[in-house]
């Protein structure tokens, strides 16, 4: 990036993980009272990937005077219990150090917008649905790409989840529990105790801890995008995501 857009700040820790750091991007047109942040996550499957693959589209935002921050999170591999709730809490952890080291460095944070990719795109909808409420600044708006927004089986049938065996079954419980980091009794795979809403089994297409609550937060603007070439995601999760907006929302 160029002087004339800004300067990066980079590998900022702000957790004890050796993946725990972000890379902020400030604008060259300081002076400004407030700025608006744009966190991006990265994709990767949730087990690769990075922010430094974000620079140039981190830069370009930084160009139109947003600051700007690419997050990483640690990502799961066979010697680690890592999983998508893990993620999305390393995610949470992160957004305050962000602010605060933009405001150490001259630039007012007073709104911010939470996006991703893929993966990514999956943790920003985690942060904007469920830790909105806590962010150091309002969360105004999100927007993400092909991120999984449905853990029911049914909509993962380009992985042949959604048939009718006991091996389709099992692939779905072992999936599913991977990402939530909390084994999945496959048993209840299918039946209502899966789409419980007490605190401890809220599986509702997020699983327990990571259950989305839409938040109706007056200017919250969401953009969710999937492509009909992207055959590993399909517009099914989407539609029920959309549906439950509107029902908790009556948008």
């Amino acid at each position: 990036m160029t002087d004339e857009i800004g300067k990066v700040y980079s590998d900022i820790s702000y957790g004890d993980g050796e993946a725990n750091k972000f890379d902020l991007y400030v604008p060259a047109n300081g002076g400004k009272k407030c700025y608006g942040l744009v966190a991006y996550l990265h994709a990767g499957g949730f087990t690769s990937g990075d922010k430094a693959g974000d620079a140039e589209m981190l830069a370009w935002l930084c160009s139109k005077g947003y600051v700007a921050a690419g997050i990483n999170y640690t990502l799961r591999n066979d010697e680690n219990d890592k999983s998508v709730y893990s993620q999305s809490m390393e995610i949470k952890e992160a957004m305050p150090r962000v602010v605060e080291e933009a405001e150490r460095l001259g630039y007012h944070i007073d709104k911010m917008a939470i996006s991703g990719g893929s993966a990514g795109g999956t943790l920003a909808m985690l942060y904007a649905y469920r830790d909105a409420a806590d962010s150091p600044v309002p969360v105004k708006m999100m927007f993400e790409a092909v991120g999984p927004s449905s853990f029911y089986r049914n909509d993962w049938g380009v992985y042949g989840l959604d048939q009718d065996t006991d091996e389709s079954r099992n692939a779905a419980a072992g999936l599913f529990g991977i990402m939530l980091g909390e084994e999945i009794d496959v048993d209840i795979v299918d039946t209502p105790q899966y789409d419980a809403t007490e605190e401890t089994h809220s599986w509702n297409a997020f699983g327990a801890k990571m259950c989305m609550t839409v938040l109706p937060l007056e200017g919250f603007l969401i953009f969710t995008i999937h492509g009909q070439l992207r055959h590993l995601l399909i517009m099914a999760e989407n539609t029920i995501l959309i549906g439950r907006i509107q029902a908790e929302t009556g948008l």
